[in-house]
């Protein structure tokens, strides 16, 4: 991505400058070549990335929880849970699904 957006800002650089009718040609198709590579590799990086959800890729992007940070969510729900089992297993009518 960077070095497609690299191009795009070096044609805009040039066509700020100033450049011949056939450069100004050129250029104009490049950009649409340009658009189709961002939304191609874009698209590309997309899907990669919500198919790569094992342990490392996830650690590697800094979206793995720590066993620490883990037990600190159950901590917080552990009670309302029980608390939903006793009342289920008293009265299963009063629990929604």
């Amino acid at each position: 991505m960077g070095y497609i957006d690299a191009l795009s800002e070096m044609i805009d650089f040039r066509n700020l400058h100033g450049a011949s009718e056939a450069v100004f040609r050129k250029f104009f198709a490049t950009e649409l070549y340009l658009k189709r590579a961002r939304k191609t590799v874009a698209k590309m990086m997309r899907l990669q990335s919500t198919h790569n959800v094992d342990i490392e890729t996830l650690e590697a992007r800094c979206h793995w929880a720590t066993m620490e940070e883990l037990l600190e969510v159950v901590k917080i729900h552990l009670p309302l849970y029980e608390n939903a089992v006793k009342i289920y297993k008293t009265s299963p009518t009063q629990v929604n699904p």
